[in-house]
């Protein structure tokens, strides 16, 4: 048997037969494919970017293949040159091409090349190796349209995923997703004393999976060799670079700027870097307050004569420069966000009379008179975290912060942003507690959903946190090797049909409630979600994790009755014309469905929907985009109808006063700093809401919070359709305390992270 040896670059060297190189080839592509070796040996090199099988000596290498599920039968001439190029296509072929004569087996044979570049049709994946022996030569893959690779790891164009913001302040409240939110709120702990709400982001989680045909074969190989073929020892050893997939890029860095809506921007740079006065925790299935290592211990709280926090400093705790962390640093956060403008969310902070930063070790925080602020906790910390007085005192904050900053108060620093390809972290050399493992962690932007699993199967990246689809789903249920799994369906997400309540047609509440009879949601979230244990549509715009502090029947009315849907129109003074469309006033019942781009379930939902609005006699037109556009700019401006994306919880207590509150749509009167998107206003909704925010009794919270759940459902502002899964997926070489933290993100703790040795 001629032996073949595994090189993974950098990582140890693994020997396998050649027929079990066959037979796991077979097993990832579903198609027994075996191979032999006619002279020399065999290198299977694993790189970022390809596998190849270089044929030294004067032989060649024989591939060949039953069909299988695949087409044609990748038989590939035995008689090859040495240095002969793998090509791999997700058509289902395995084949070798050389430099100068030769010619590729298999039924749909891509032609000859001789180093040069080609173009495949949609579906394959080529690599070629150029005349030079260094020269990785060009990878070029067409994927749905996509183009991506060259030699090097390039960025993948396409729309990674990305995130609105919705609260934001101490992120008090919910984040969107547009696939995701951002951050959202927390939910309360029962034996703990109520401690306020929190805010929510908008984030788009682009989902990258989807069914990889044939290309599973060499990709599968990829994480056989770099996930299988390493010490069997789970110790973490010192050092290391990691490279995770991410299906968003931020628009900014400025976290209390409106800019800053994203999800991904969070978790990847906020949560790593910037220090916050209390952590929120993971407790199985639920979530507490902590307070962090900036503190040394849980503030003193005064509700006599006014409401007043005390926190008490840790003395070892310093930003990178080596600088302590003080009083002034929450001094200085607390009025560029209550005296700031284009501020992404101002709650609690605005409540604040005074921060006396006299002490250095202690920051005393002073509510105004007759306010009790139950969200407390969720200041100085949340999607803003704390800012360092003395590096942007009298600076242009947003300057120094929107395309990213070289400050820390957390166990990472930015080394870099290149726009479109990457954001690189290294370790705080300076940071008083856990200090980071590894040397380095890359977060590479991936276009598509599509490529994002592919990337992760192909060993490109060693993690990823994507959103379901349903092709995907399948794959994981099946198993991956040497992958690691976490699937939440108990999630602090909402995704909803986001209604404009200002814009026609919507601006018509008959219209507002035809749409609750026109979907069959729990058909829909069923055929999206059933995989992953999730068949029923989401009756609340409160997650799953707070289900015990909201109406979670709220919106269990609205299913499909076009019955119902033709009353209500008519009682309006609607009516259907000739073409099955709905009219008043002469104009038509339609409007345009606005969701992120890149999503291939979100695609999907869009698409489906369109399908059951015109049965009910609306026309739906479809429009996707970037998710730092409709997020940054669509729905804050109000430029949309009706929207689907994701709030995702950033904190643990309920309130939507951020998202619903009439004060809280963006205008000039408050700097156009509200999250109210919806533009949603009802007068007797809005002091339920702020008394969710305010009351410190958690029953009455409680209470008021399902109060304007049942207002909101009457008024039909928005629908919501589901509560999206997580799903964390890493390699098993990464070690650690891996989990995911709904709230704070997947890299929450990644300081603690390692490679196996």
């Amino acid at each position: 048997m001629v032996t073949v040896v595994a090189e993974a670059l950098g990582h140890e060297t693994a020997v396998l037969d050649a027929d079990l190189l066959g037979h796991g080839l077979g097993l990832l592509a579903r198609q027994q494919i075996e191979g032999t070796a006619q002279q020399g040996d065999q290198h299977v090199v694993v790189s970022d970017r390809q596998l190849e099988l270089v044929a030294h000596g004067g032989g060649g290498v024989a591939l060949g293949g039953a069909p299988g599920t695949a087409a044609g039968t990748g038989h590939l001439d035995p008689q090859v040159p040495a240095g002969g190029q793998l090509v791999e296509m997700m058509a289902g072929h395995i084949g070798m091409q050389v430099e100068g004569p030769g010619h590729l087996g298999g039924g749909d044979a891509l032609g000859r090349f001789t180093g040069q570049q080609v173009d495949l049709p949609s579906g394959r994946v080529a690599e070629r190796r150029g005349d030079g022996g260094d020269d990785r030569g060009e990878l070029r893959r067409r994927e749905a349209g996509l183009v991506h690779g060259s030699s090097v790891p390039t960025a993948m164009t396409g729309h990674p995923g990305e995130v609105a913001t919705t609260s934001r302040g101490h992120r008090t409240g919910r984040s969107t997703i547009g696939d995701r939110s951002d951050r959202g709120r927390i939910l309360l702990v029962r034996d703990q004393q109520p401690t306020g709400l929190v805010t929510w982001r908008c984030m788009v989680r682009t989902t990258r999976w989807k069914s990889v045909g044939r290309a599973v074969a060499v990709i599968g190989v990829a994480l056989m060799v770099v996930a299988g073929c390493t010490s069997k020892s789970d110790s973490a050893a010192a050092g290391g670079s990691l490279v995770i997939g991410a299906e968003q890029e931020p628009d900014c860095m400025d976290w209390v700027g409106s800019c800053s809506g994203s999800s991904w921007g969070f978790w990847m740079a906020n949560v790593t870097t910037m220090p916050r006065a209390f952590n929120i925790v993971r407790d199985g299935d639920t979530y507490a307050y902590k307070p962090s290592n900036l503190l040394t211990g849980e503030p003193t709280v005064s509700s006599s004569p006014v409401q007043t926090i005390t926190y008490s400093i840790n003395p070892k705790a310093v930003w990178n420069d080596g600088t302590q962390i003080t009083s002034a640093d929450f001094k200085y956060t607390w009025d560029q966000i209550k005296n700031g403008s284009d501020i992404y969310d101002q709650s609690g902070y605005k409540d604040i009379e005074a921060v006396d930063a006299s002490d250095p070790q202690k920051a005393v925080v002073t509510f105004a008179d007759g306010v009790q602020y139950a969200s407390w906790k969720g200041l100085f910390g949340g999607g803003y975290g704390i800012m360092p007085a003395h590096i942007l005192e009298g600076q242009d904050r947003s300057a120094v912060m929107t395309d990213g900053y070289t400050f820390s108060g957390g166990p990472w620093v930015i080394d870099s942003w290149e726009k479109g390809v990457s954001i690189v972290l290294k370790p705080n050399t300076n940071y008083w507690g856990d200090k980071p493992k590894l040397d380095q962690v890359t977060f590479k932007f991936v276009a598509d959903t599509t490529s994002e699993f592919q990337a992760f199967k192909a060993g490109e990246v060693m993690a990823i946190y994507p959103q379901p689809q349903v092709d995907a789903v399948e794959q994981i249920n099946a198993g991956l090797s040497g992958v690691n799994k976490e699937i939440t369906a108990n999630t602090a997400n909402v995704e909803a049909m986001w209604i404009n309540n200002a814009a026609a047609p919507f601006d018509d509440k008959a219209v507002r409630e035809a749409v609750c009879y026109s979907v069959d949601r729990n058909a829909v979230v069923k055929a999206l979600f059933g995989g992953l244990g999730v068949t029923e549509a989401w009756n609340s715009f409160d997650p799953p994790v707070l289900a015990p502090y909201t109406d979670t029947k709220a919106f269990a009315g609205c299913t499909k009755d076009l019955a119902k849907v033709s009353s209500v129109l008519t009682a309006a003074g609607w009516a259907k014309g000739a073409d099955g469309i709905w009219a008043k006033d002469g104009k038509k019942l339609e409007f345009t469905f606005r969701t992120t781009s890149g999503n291939a379930r979100r695609k999907l939902t869009a698409e489906t929907l369109q399908t059951q609005f015109a049965e009910a006699g609306m026309s739906m037109s479809i429009d996707t985009q970037k998710a730092g556009t409709l997020f940054g700019e669509m729905l804050p401006d109000g430029d949309f109808q009706m929207a689907l994306y994701a709030q995702v919880a950033t904190t643990f207590d309920p309130g939507n006063c951020t998202l619903f509150c009439s004060e809280n749509i963006p205008s000039e009167a408050n700097d156009n700093s509200g999250q109210n998107f919806t533009r949603t206003n009802i007068p007797a909704a809005d002091p339920l809401l702020a008394a969710v925010d305010t009351d410190l009794d958690e029953a009455a919270r409680t209470k008021a919070n399902k109060e304007s759940m049942a207002l909101l459902a009457a008024d039909f502002t928005s629908i919501p359709l589901d509560p999206l899964p997580n799903i964390l997926l890493w390699s098993n070489k990464i070690v650690g305390p891996v989990s995911d933290n709904g709230l704070e993100g997947p890299f929450w703790n990644m300081n603690q992270w390692g490679l196996k040795n």
